[in-house]
């Protein structure tokens, strides 16, 4: 049995070069869904696992003769990268920096962000590990003040009929049927972001968007895990961050954008498909000279069991 993804190809195959193969076995030790296997010095494809190749790739990557390719569910030997040593990537410190200095920006410089600076986000954020190979998530890329602004528009029309839904009456009603805290949140948070985000647009503002240069709505298909989402956000984050842009994650969009269906075959983007967090990036209008340093609410060491 395979799992199901809307890939055309529902698992991959590993191929042995036997004339380079030294039979180490170490792909067999990285094979994660037990498709390779390494026994009396002979190294095995099984076809009857249970989920069958899932692409990781984590067989070739380990090779140390380069002796084995995976091909199909959207991999091949082609897309291997030789990895800098380790002490030419960034260490503890850097990345530190860099997310202490990290802050969610809402004021933009007056600056359009070239088509090949999102590509490179692009491109270091798609290897975030988002589920089981292939990645399902994909990315709507609102490049340029023109179509930021175009969508600001239209998101609010969105927010608009969610205000004529959400009357007192409404949320009353349907408080009835409601946990208190689901209750709660319609009431002390639903409901004002709705009305300032219609009023903010009213006065001439965009509270939305914060008028970005660039905008990336990340969603999936039917099958996308909603983490995997979320988990290529955060990298394409981190990358726009690194290369001196400023970004701000918006997670008010996908709810209300989900519920329109004409908007979203405007954009190409299927009725079914699941929608995730939408990240601003552009050039920041201000520096930060200080950062400050934030706490999980709680963090729980397991114990010994006695």
């Amino acid at each position: 049995m395979t799992i199901i993804t809307s890939h055309p190809e529902p698992v991959a195959r590993p191929s042995i070069d036997a004339g380079k193969c030294s039979s180490c076995g170490i792909c067999a030790t990285a094979c994660a869904s037990g498709t390779l296997s390494f026994a009396d010095g002979k190294l095995s494809i099984n076809d009857d696992t249970a989920f069958g190749c899932i692409a990781c790739g984590h067989c070739m990557m380990a090779c140390t003769e380069n002796a084995i390719y995976v091909h199909g569910r959207g991999i091949s030997h082609l897309d291997l990268v030789e990895l800098r040593p380790l002490e030419a990537r960034a260490g503890a410190e850097q990345l530190g920096g860099l997310m202490l200095a990290r802050r969610s920006m809402r004021r933009f410089a007056d600056r359009d962000v070239p088509r090949e600076v999102l590509d490179r986000v692009l491109q270091m954020a798609s290897s975030a590990p988002m589920g089981i190979p292939p990645s399902e998530v994909r990315v709507l890329v609102l490049c340029g003040h023109d179509k930021v602004r175009t969508f600001a528009a239209e998101m609010d029309q969105c927010f608009r009929g969610a205000r004529a839904f959400f009357t007192p009456f409404m949320v009353w009603l349907m408080g009835l049927a409601s946990k208190p805290a689901i209750r709660d949140f319609m009431k002390s948070f639903l409901v004002p972001l709705i009305d300032s985000l219609v009023k903010g647009r009213e006065q001439g503002g965009d509270p939305l968007l914060y008028d970005a240069p660039s905008a990336l709505l990340f969603y999936g298909a039917p099958f996308c895990d909603q983490q995997d989402m979320a988990i290529a956000a955060t990298y394409a984050m981190l990358a726009a961050e690194s290369l001196g842009l400023g970004t701000c994650m918006i997670g008010s969009v996908s709810p209300f954008l989900q519920r329109n269906k004409k908007l979203l075959s405007k954009y190409g983007i299927a009725a079914d498909s699941r929608l995730g967090l939408v990240l601003l990036i552009g050039y920041p209008a201000l520096r930060y000279r200080r950062g400050v340093r934030r706490r999980f609410e709680r963090v729980n060491f397991a114990q010994h069991a006695e």
